[in-house]
Formats: structure tokens, C-alpha cells, sequence
């Protein structure tokens, strides 16, 4: 009996361990949910009020050149784009977050033809990346797996036979 207490301690169920990587993959889902919600809606809010910063610098002359709207009137569309997204991580998770991550993509691109916007085509590339995880986990979050709680097991635990024969057991 002391044997099998110490065998438990040592070595954590399967089980166990299957709880622990659920719990921490549904936190990390429901912070990149909350993420890929918040940070698309205010951007594309502020497109309209530019207290965040002047959102029209960073678009790229090449692209402006083809545009049939002038670059305020893009912004507003743009903002308007950020914000439905931003409404689909929560209705559609999983395709909400590969919407964003193939405008981060866009948004990247546009950085890069910008010129001299690379560090911020950088930090868009870490979003981007978060995006592709949140739709991973979302994937992991609907199927019906993970709506199933773990079969508790009935066997019961001998000790191994490399224990000591001689220490006594307590009762």
C-alpha cells in the first residue's frame, strides 16, 4: 500500500496531465479569442478618429495609385473591413482568425511597398502567426473531442516488481 502511494506521487496520470494541457490550451485560446476580437475592432474603429496614430502614412503609394477612393475614404473601409472581423472571431472563431491572419498578411505586403515600415511589417508578422494559433485552437475547441470529459479509469495500480520485497506493507 505505502508502495503504491509513492508510485502516484512520482508519476501523474495520463488523465491528469490530458486535464492540465486542456485547461491550458483553452486559456490560451480564449486570450487569443479575446485578442484577435479587441485589436481589430479598435483599429479599425480608430480609422475613423485617428487618436491612435495617422493611419494614412502607412499606406503604400503603389497601392493608393490604383485605389478608385481617395486614401481617407480607403481608411474608412478599411476600418470598417477591421471591425466586422474583429465580430467573426466571436461568431466564427476559427474562420474569423484565418479572415485576420490573411489581412495581416495584405497588411504586411502593403508595409513592406510602403518603405521604411519593416519593424512594424514585423510585429504584424507575430500577429499573424497568433491569428493561425487561434484558429488552430479554435479547430481544437469545436471538435467533439474536446467536449468530452476523460473516461476515469477502473484498473487500480499494482506496484512495480523492482520494489523492495522486504519493506512491510501498512494497512
Amino acid at each position: 500500500m505505502a508502495t503504491q502511494a509513492i508510485i502516484s506521487e512520482r508519476a501523474p496520470s495520463r488523465a491528469l496531465a490530458a486535464r492540465r494541457s486542456d485547461g491550458a490550451s483553452r486559456r490560451a485560446y480564449q486570450l487569443l479569442k479575446l485578442a484577435f476580437v479587441v485589436i481589430p475592432v479598435l483599429a479599425g474603429l480608430d480609422k475613423f478618429e485617428n487618436s491612435l496614430g495617422s493611419w494614412t502614412k502607412y499606406a503604400a503609394p503603389v497601392l493608393l495609385a490604383q485605389s478608385p477612393v481617395d486614401v481617407a475614404h480607403l481608411m474608412y473601409a478599411i476600418g470598417l473591413f477591421e471591425v466586422f472581423a474583429g465580430f467573426l472571431v466571436i461568431a466564427l472563431p476559427r474562420l474569423g482568425a484565418l479572415v485576420i491572419a490573411s489581412w495581416l498578411a495584405l497588411v504586411m505586403l502593403n508595409l513592406v511597398l510602403a518603405g521604411g515600415f519593416r519593424d512594424i511589417a514585423l510585429r504584424d508578422f507575430g500577429l499573424f502567426l497568433g491569428a493561425l494559433a487561434l484558429s488552430e485552437l479554435a479547430r481544437a475547441e469545436a471538435s467533439p473531442e474536446s467536449t468530452r470529459k476523460p473516461a476515469r479509469s477502473t484498473r487500480t495500480r499494482t506496484p512495480r516488481s523492482d520494489t523492495l520485497a522486504s519493506e512491510p506493507e501498512s494497512d
